[in-house]
């Protein structure tokens, strides 16, 4: 690592509303070609996930408008080819565009025709002149990244065919105000965008929005649809009113939906500060991985330095051996994470998380965990079904803080045909002291993301244990310990649990539970030890300050049931067991 004594350079990070037409951007206090040139380290290809993002974009384009051969696709921002590699491979010509040398290089390498330049208007006045016009016109994660976003889409129109398509992604705005993703802001991003407003945009300049996808990636973006308003090839969608409603009812028409902000910011700063001053009290070693842009706005506007994380993992060769700006954190290679063996590792590309938690699962081995700090800061455990070292065909059992509670992990046999697991052995639970018989299973279903279902008990002597597994989707799983004279009365516990992971949680008598929906929709399946009581129904509200659940979506809808339920007070002691023993 290279040392230099040069002063460091620090740049304001503000942002600004239109009260027009509420486009969100950040002063250009840094030049774009001070960003994007040799130095600039972002290769898309180090992600396997946005790989085979691309590869099933590329597919669907495909799909969608048959594209073939006689086609011309261009993309914008192009990087080191991640994305035109797979047009290229079903034979359909391609020109990226690209303005950092570094990543361009690697694209040409791979054999894609390439461009060193920023696009706009004189670019595409360039291409037209030298007959370059495209079928389709994509560009995943730029728009965002322009200071002159008019002269950027007046570009696009000027070198979109008569009935070509533009096709871009894009972070949503309101998917960053919703759920606290405020480290998105940085000055390589110069514009935060609703659909409202990019609608507007194109409008501007003859261009229209004819369909629209919400996607998951990067926290939740869209991928908007563009045509020559002339075009008249191609219907307008209903997605395209459903999501402008949707915005005007949220109030993204208005200034007063995005005064939360800074104050969702701070209290992430408070609780992610906290937890680290605490694991240093505790002689706790913690890491962080993903040395990426959003990680910097979350570090630096928190002050952390290398005294509370003591170094980040990146798998780009281009990052390692350096220090992230300001917090002078060190970046270097996962081996050195293995050998070190951190209690903590803080995922900082939280967009990335479960390929991340699946690539870096051994942690587990030496009882580390993961640690997501937005939108609110909560421990995942590793989940050891996706470490090779397993053997196949266990069941995992792993003891919790809260006596007597378990996650159980499971480790599937797998072949060509698919795989087969076990999610229950009688003598296994017997062996570990856990009831052993059931009598319901139920099944339940849940649309949108956000939802919270619970938290529910049965006081005695309907006290029931429950074996609760995702089987589509994915929840948040939390248990509150709610008996009487227990050493961790009231704590909680939370773990995701997914369709891939295949995570059980064991829920003891004398639990509360309930779940935190993270998909758009979610199927669990439970068994319980004890029969339905209607008068013995029990229950903790999501939001009780005696128990100060940190749930990690902002929360979309809860039953009237569930809102229902009285809050904790001195009078509530706790629930007694059906047997003396605290399983």
């Amino acid at each position: 690592m290279l040392f230099r004594s040069e002063p460091e350079v620090y740049y304001p990070l503000k942002v600004y509303t239109c009260h027009n037409c509420f486009l969100v951007q950040v002063d250009e206090y840094k030049k774009s070609d001070a960003i994007f040139n040799s130095d600039y380290v972002y290769y898309s290809s180090f992600s396997k996930s946005w790989l085979e993002h691309a590869k099933n974009y590329t597919e669907l384009m495909i799909d969608k408008f048959s594209f073939n051969n006689n086609s011309q696709v261009i993309e914008i921002a192009s990087n080191d080819g991640y994305l035109l590699q797979y047009f290229k491979e079903k034979g359909i010509p391609v020109l990226g565009i690209e303005p950092a040398p570094n990543t361009a290089k690697v694209a040409i390498g791979k054999g894609i025709d390439s461009l060193i330049d920023f696009f706009g208007v004189r670019l595409a006045t360039e291409l037209v002149e030298k007959g370059k016009q495209a079928d389709l016109l994509l560009g995943n994660n730029v728009l965002a990244h322009v200071p002159d976003i008019i002269d950027f889409v007046k570009g696009m129109k000027i070198i979109l065919k008569p009935t070509g398509v533009i096709s871009m992604e894009f972070p949503h705005l309101m998917q960053l105000v919703d759920n606290k993703e405020f480290d998105t802001v940085y000055h390589e991003h110069f514009s935060y965008l609703s659909f409202y407003t990019v609608k507007t945009i194109f409008e501007s300049q003859g261009l229209e929005l004819f369909d629209v996808d919400e996607l998951p990636t990067h926290g939740g973006s869209l991928r908007i649809y563009a045509k020559h308003k002339a075009d008249s090839t191609k219907i307008i969608s209903s997605n395209v009113g459903t999501l402008l409603k949707k915005e005007e009812d949220k109030g993204m028409l208005t200034l007063c939906y995005y005064d939360s902000i800074q104050d969702q910011a701070f209290q992430i700063k408070i609780e992610l500060l906290s937890f680290l001053i605490e694991q240093k009290k505790n002689g706790k070693k913690v890491a962080a991985y993903g040395a990426a842009a959003k990680g910097n706005t979350l570090l630096n506007y928190c002050g952390i330095k290398n005294d509370l994380i003591e170094y980040v993992v990146d798998a780009s060769p281009y990052k390692q051996n350096k220090f992230l700006p300001a917090s002078h954190i060190p970046v270097v290679n996962e081996d050195h994470l293995k050998k070190n063996k951190p209690d903590y590792v803080i995922i900082l590309p939280w967009n990335l998380r479960e390929e991340l938690t699946r690539q870096l699962s051994y942690i587990g081995d030496w009882g580390g965990k993961f640690v997501i700090a937005i939108p609110e800061l909560h421990e995942i455990l590793p989940n050891p079904l996706l470490n090779p070292g397993k053997k196949q065909g266990n069941l995992i059992f792993n003891i919790l803080e809260l006596e007597g509670a378990f996650t159980i992990d499971v480790v599937p046999f797998v072949d060509d045909r698919g795989f087969f697991a076990r999610m229950f052995c009688e003598q296994e639970f017997e062996q570990n002291k856990l009831v052993k018989y059931f009598v319901q299973a139920n099944h339940s279903g849940t649309h949108g993301k956000g939802v919270i279902r619970g938290m529910h008990f049965q006081h005695f002597p309907f006290g029931e244990a429950k074996l609760v597994k995702c089987i589509q989707g994915a929840v948040f799983d939390v248990i509150v310990d709610v008996r009487a004279g227990s050493p961790t009365f009231l704590q909680w516990f939370g773990t995701d649990l997914t369709a891939e992971n295949k995570r059980m949680m064991y829920v003891p008598v004398g639990f509360a539970h309930g779940f935190q929906t993270l998909t758009d929709y979610t199927e669990i399946t439970y068994m319980v030890s004890n029969f339905y009581n209607k008068e013995s129904e029990g229950g903790i509200r999501y939001n009780d300050e005696a128990v100060k659940i940190s749930w990690p979506l902002p929360v979309s809808l809860v039953s009237d049931k569930d809102l229902k339920i009285p809050l904790i007070d001195s009078n509530f002691k706790g629930v007694r067991l059906n047997t003396p023993s605290l399983i």
